[in-house]
């Protein structure tokens, strides 16, 4: 029997090719979109190293990397990431593009093209959201990444007790998710080891893996898949393959 397997994340700008990984491995991604949104989180900003003169990064020239960040409009304490708005200006836009691709003189053609419709989602919506999955899905297709169905935790299962305003916990919320999808097997990044138990999960029939550096962090390929993909787009799936490795438990 085939098992499904499936991820919950928040949407990133541009995430680091862990995700995208992440992305590959599962039949369901999906977004986590009823989270509160935080200031200067991973959804609005990433890092990038101007001019590279390689591949790989020590951790020296991770530190004097640029963090890119796109602008949105004021977080309130209460606002959920599914709630917020962006606010990228056409003359953001602009300057972001050309600064992505001065970063990489010598990218191809097909990037500089790329980064021309990288950048319409925030064009054609003002939800922060929406516009994140979308250049989710043509960041994955210009590095030829397998898509899974996507899906948003909002649409599946309600995060809260009944007519409560409870909230439910991260975990036992995708638990819930898990059984709502008929998922047997839930993919998470290696930061979910502090958040994810694997007895709750085996209590609850699930099978929980993580996503582990298989090769030194610190060469490990942590900047914007963005990044890598200006330098060489195959070679982002090379990168995927060679640093993250599934283990269970």
């Amino acid at each position: 029997n085939l098992i499904m397997r499936i991820a919950v994340m928040q949407p990133y700008f541009a995430p680091y090719l862990g995700y995208f990984r992440l992305v590959s491995e599962v039949d369901i991604f999906v977004y986590f979109d009823n989270a509160q949104m935080t200031k200067r989180s991973w959804i609005t900003r990433n890092k990038f190293i101007p001019c590279p003169k390689n591949n790989l990064i020590t951790l020296e020239q991770a530190r004097n990397s640029v963090v890119l960040s796109i602008p949105i409009t004021k977080i309130s304490q209460s606002k959920l990431i599914s709630e917020q708005d962006h606010a990228l200006s056409d003359q953001f836009v602009d300057k972001t593009k050309r600064r992505l691709i001065s970063w990489y003189p010598k990218s191809s053609k097909a990037y500089k093209v790329f980064i021309d419709h990288f950048f319409e989602p925030f064009h054609e919506t003002s939800s922060l959201l929406c516009a994140l999955e979308r250049q989710i899905k043509l960041l994955s297709d210009f590095m030829n990444i397998k898509s899974p169905k996507y899906l948003r935790a909002s649409e599946i299962i309600s995060r809260h007790y009944g007519e409560q305003a409870m909230t439910i916990d991260a975990q036992e919320y995708i638990i819930k998710i898990c059984k709502e999808l008929g998922a047997q097997e839930y993919i998470n990044l290696p930061g979910g080891r502090d958040i994810y138990k694997q007895s709750v999960f085996n209590a609850n029939q699930i099978k929980l893996s993580f996503l582990d550096f298989s090769q030194d962090i610190g060469q490990a390929p942590m900047m914007s898949a963005l990044h890598y993909a200006a330098i060489d787009n195959n070679l982002c799936k090379v990168l995927m393959n060679d640093f993250w490795s599934l283990s269970h438990g």
